[in-house]
């Protein structure tokens, strides 16, 4: 493909150079750079299960000293009551 004057071909692009300053070049085989894949870690069924029983038993820990505390609590009075 040569343009209508019979010169140099329309896909051709002339390189050109400056006269003054700095010329970076960067001449290497480019290819592909691979990295490690960004794996997540994920949760199986059984770890699931068992971190749903560990909240399950940590609730009824929590229940049983809130009822322990107001069982003492009701001791307390009962105690003084009687003392007076």
């Amino acid at each position: 493909m040569a343009d209508a004057k019979g010169g140099t071909p329309t896909n051709y692009i002339q390189e050109v150079l400056p006269k003054a300053g700095l010329v970076y070049s960067e001449k290497g085989n480019l290819s592909e750079c691979l990295c490690k894949p960004k794996i997540m870690p994920l949760k199986s069924a059984a770890l699931m299960r068992l971190e749903a029983q560990e909240q399950v038993a940590a609730h009824v820990g929590q229940q049983q000293q809130e009822d322990y505390g107001a069982q003492q609590d009701d001791d307390r009075v009962k105690e003084g009551g009687d003392h007076k």
